[in-house]
């Protein structure tokens, strides 16, 4: 715990391919509280920044206007 806030506290954690996606998935989170009052919008986690989540959410991103 304390390397990983030493990491952050001075930025090397975007070295790593995990670090990149947790701060892709903080920025992603933070604005959609700000900018819409809750923490996900369907609009804001693509398929292709967060490749982890799989074929079913490439297909419920795909299809969001008929759910």
């Amino acid at each position: 715990m304390a390397l990983r806030g030493l990491s952050q506290d001075l930025g090397f954690f975007i070295e790593s391919e995990k670090g990149r996606q947790q701060l892709a998935i903080k920025r992603t989170v933070g604005e959609a509280i700000l900018n819409r009052g809750y923490c996900v919008h369907l609009d804001m986690v693509t398929p292709a920044l967060h490749p982890e989540q799989g074929p079913n959410w490439e297909w419920v991103y795909d299809n969001r206007a008929d759910l």
